[in-house]
C-alpha cells in the first residue's frame, strides 16, 4: 500500500486518470472481504486519494465509500477500522459536501443503515452521526480528531431533505451530536470540583 500511495502522491491527475478506476475496482472488491489489518491498510491510500485531487476522485471513490460506510454502520467492525472510516467519511465531506450527499443519497437508496420503518438519507445521516459521536473517542490521531470535529460541525449544517418535516428525527440528531460535548463539560465541571 505504501507503493500505491507514493504513485498517488507523485503520478498525481495524471496516474489517477490512467490507473484511478482499475485501482479503485480492486480496492472497493476487497472491503469487507479483508481482515482487520488489510482493511486499516486500505484507508491511508484513499486519503491520499481525496488530498491529492478532490475534485477528480471524489465521484471515482463513491463505490468504495458506499461499501465502507455500509460495513461500519453494520456493526461487524472493530472500533479502530470504525474510527479510521469515519475520519475518510470526514474527508470527504470536508473535501467535496456533494459528493458526501450523493454518498448518503445511494447509500439510503441501496438500503444502507435502514432499520425498521426508519430508511432514507436523513435515518441514515442520524445513524453515522450517532456512531461518530460513538466513535470519537476511539480517534487516536491529533490530526484525525480535528478533521474528525470539523467534519462533525460541518454534518450539523447540511440541508436534510425530507418530504415531511420531522422535529423527532432532528431533535434526536441534535440530541446525539451534544451527548459527547454534555459528557466532556461534566468532566471538566468534575475536575475543576476537586
Amino acid at each position: 500500500m505504501q507503493i500505491i500511495s507514493s504513485l498517488l502522491l507523485l503520478g498525481g491527475a495524471p496516474f489517477l486518470a490512467t490507473y484511478g478506476p482499475q485501482l479503485l475496482a480492486a480496492c472497493t472488491a476487497y472491503v469487507g472481504e479483508v481482515v482487520e489489518r488489510g482493511l486499516l491498510l486500505m484507508l491511508p491510500p484513499m486519503d491520499i486519494l481525496l488530498i491529492a485531487a478532490p475534485q477528480q476522485a471524489a465521484p471515482m471513490i463513491q463505490p468504495f465509500m458506499q461499501r465502507l460506510l455500509g460495513l461500519i454502520l453494520s456493526g461487524r467492525e472493530s472500533g479502530v477500522v470504525i474510527a479510521n472510516s469515519l475520519t475518510l467519511i470526514g474527508r470527504l465531506l470536508l473535501q467535496s459536501p456533494s459528493a458526501f450527499e450523493q454518498l448518503i443519497g445511494a447509500a439510503a437508496a441501496a438500503g444502507i443503515g435502514a432499520r425498521g420503518a426508519a430508511s432514507g438519507p436523513e435515518a441514515l445521516l442520524v445513524s453515522l452521526a450517532s456512531l461518530w459521536c460513538e466513535a470519537f473517542d476511539s480517534i487516536a490521531q491529533p490530526l484525525a480528531r480535528k478533521l474528525s470535529a470539523c467534519a462533525l460541525a460541518m454534518l450539523l449544517g447540511l440541508p436534510v431533505k425530507v418530504r415531511r418535516p420531522s422535529s423527532f428525527s432532528i431533535r434526536l440528531l441534535l440530541s446525539t451530536l451534544t451527548r459527547p460535548v454534555r459528557f466532556a463539560c461534566h468532566l471538566e465541571t468534575s475536575l475543576v470540583v476537586k
